[in-house]
C-alpha cells in the first residue's frame, strides 16, 4: 500500500526498501494525509529490513523449485518427448542414418513392454492396429478389452502384441516365431453393432494354442495376416 509490490529477487527488495523511505511517506500523504505521513515514515523504515528478506526468500523458493524438478522423479514423469529416441539397429551394423519415426516409435514400445524384456531381441519391424470409438457407452463396458489401440512387434524370435498407450507397459501375448504353425482371418459379429475381424495365429508353443488380434476392417486383417506370415519366415 506505502512502499509498493512484492519485491521478485533481493536486487528489487534493496531498491524498494532505499526508495520507500522517501515514497513511501509521499504515498501516505496522497492518500491519508498527516496521519499518513507518519505511517508511511514507518512502514518506510520497516521496508529497508523487510523487503530485501523478502527479496531473498523469493529467490531462494525459485532455485529450490528449480532444484526439486531436477530431481524428484515424480515430476520427470510429467514431462513428454516430442519425438520417440533414435533407432539405431543391431549393434554389429549400428551407423547414424535418417531418422525415422516408425522405426523409433516401435524400438520406444519394445522398450517399454514387459519391462524391456524383449528389447535384446533386436527390433525388426511393427504393424499398428488403430481401434474405434465404441458406438455406446454400454459397449464399452460389455466389451471392455477390444477398445485399445494396439501394436504388433516383431523381434528376432518373438511376435508381441501390446497396447500403444505409453501408460501400458504389459504384453497382451508373445509368440515365438518358430511356433506359428499358421495364420487364419474370421469375421465376427457378437452385435448388430459391433462386427470385426479376427485374426488367428496357431501356435504349437502350448498344445496349438491360438492367439487373436482384433481388427475393424478387413483390408488392415489382412495387413496383419501377411505381417505374422511374412514375420514367421524371419526366424
Amino acid at each position: 500500500r506505502y512502499t509498493g509490490y512484492r519485491p521478485r529477487s533481493f536486487r528489487e527488495g534493496l531498491i524498494q526498501g532505499i526508495s520507500g523511505l522517501a515514497v513511501a511517506p509521499m504515498n501516505g500523504i496522497i492518500t491519508e494525509g498527516l496521519t499518513g505521513l507518519f505511517r508511511g515514515l514507518f512502514f518506510g523504515i520497516a521496508g529497508v529490513i523487510v523487503k530485501p528478506g523478502v527479496g531473498m526468500l523469493q529467490t531462494l523458493h525459485r532455485v529450490s523449485a528449480a532444484i526439486r524438478s531436477t530431481i524428484d522423479p515424480t515430476v520427470k514423469l510429467k514431462r513428454h518427448r516430442v519425438r520417440p529416441p533414435r533407432f539405431f539397429g543391431p549393434l554389429p551394423m549400428m551407423q547414424l542414418s535418417v531418422y525415422s519415426f516408425a522405426d523409433s516409435f516401435g524400438e520406444q514400445v519394445l522398450a517399454r513392454v514387459d519391462q524391456g524384456r524383449y528389447r535384446a531381441d533386436g527390433y525388426l519391424m511393427h504393424i499398428a492396429i488403430p481401434a474405434k470409438q465404441p458406438p455406446s457407452t454400454s459397449m464399452r463396458y460389455a466389451y471392455p478389452n477390444i477398445w485399445s489401440d494396439m501394436v504388433l512387434l516383431c523381434t528376432r524370435n518373438f511376435l508381441i502384441l501390446a497396447k500403444e498407450s505409453l501408460e501400458s507397459d504389459k504384453s497382451s501375448w508373445v509368440i515365438p516365431l518358430s511356433s506359428i504353425r499358421r495364420v487364419e482371418i474370421t469375421s465376427v459379429q457378437e452385435h448388430p453393432l459391433l462386427e470385426y475381424w479376427k485374426v488367428q495365429i496357431i501356435s504349437q508353443a502350448v498344445n496349438y494354442s491360438t492367439y487373436s488380434i482384433i481388427c475393424w476392417t478387413k483390408e488392415l486383417a489382412k495387413e496383419c495376416c501377411d505381417f505374422c506370415n511374412t514375420a514367421s519366415k524371419t526366424s
